[in-house]
């Protein structure tokens, strides 16, 4: 149940990413979606977006509270001010956005 709640989750998403922006998955239940160019705006109204198109869809979810699916949207936006040396340091600081999202 879990791997096709996944998929039809991922699926709805997929539809909702601009042609210009990449949907991978990064773990088990983590995705990332990497937007050249966007400003936190956009980025904002894309996750809103897709947060509700997916509690919308009302996907069963017997272990969640509402017995429905619900995702959790986290982000970055780099600017030329950012002083990262590596990768892992912008995925660190995504990761902890999303950490504060899903508490949230």
């Amino acid at each position: 149940m879990g791997d096709a709640l996944l998929q039809r989750v991922v699926a709805v998403i997929n539809d909702h990413v601009p042609p210009e922006a990449l949907f991978a998955r990064y773990g088990g239940e983590e995705f990332a979606i990497i937007y050249p160019l966007a400003d936190e705006q956009t980025l904002k109204q894309l996750g809103t977006k897709i947060v509700n198109i997916v509690f919308a869809e009302q996907f069963e979810h017997i272990q969640h509270p509402k017995k429905v699916a619900t995702i959790s949207v986290g982000g970055y936006t780099m600017t030329t001010k950012d002083s990262f040396t590596s990768v892992k340091q912008l995925i660190n600081v995504s990761d902890e956005r999303l950490y504060v999202a899903k508490n949230n």
